[in-house]
């Protein structure tokens, strides 16, 4: 079983799209599958074994936000893509509690929000256009 996942490309700005776990039993790093849309400045969050990778830029110059929430099965070493965010943005917050996906805050094109939104409870991902906007900061 992996302690850690990590991913990024030679430039640290680029959008990078390989994913890395380590394997504890012979202390290496090993090649995942990688995630369907290279992307940088993200947040990740893991409920229940699925890693979710959430929003990221699109572009070195982090002026091309995105709303994609994709979901990382370590079992079959595949990549879901799920509902998208209400708000596309970069450099945002993710945790997960009580089998809730929480995101919070983060930066777009126009600026820093502060919405925070809730989702993508306990293995059920709610149909396009139901994650719930829980608020702002």
């Amino acid at each position: 079983m992996s302690r850690r996942v990590s991913g990024r490309a030679r430039d640290c700005a680029a959008p990078a799209r390989p994913a890395l776990s380590d394997d504890p039993a012979t202390n290496t790093w090993v090649q995942r599958a990688s995630l369907p849309t290279a992307r940088s400045g993200l947040a990740a969050a893991v409920i229940g074994g699925t890693i979710y990778a959430i929003g990221g830029a699109l572009s070195t110059t982090f002026t091309n936000a995105s709303s994609a929430v994709d979901a990382y099965d370590p079992g079959t070493d595949s990549w879901v893509p799920k509902t998208s965010m209400a708000a596309a943005r970069f450099h945002l917050g993710a945790i997960a509690l009580g089998g809730t996906l929480y995101v919070l805050g983060g930066v777009n094109e126009n600026g820093t929000t502060a919405l925070v939104e809730a989702g993508f409870v306990a293995g059920y991902v709610p149909p396009p256009g139901t994650v719930a906007l829980a608020g702002r900061l």
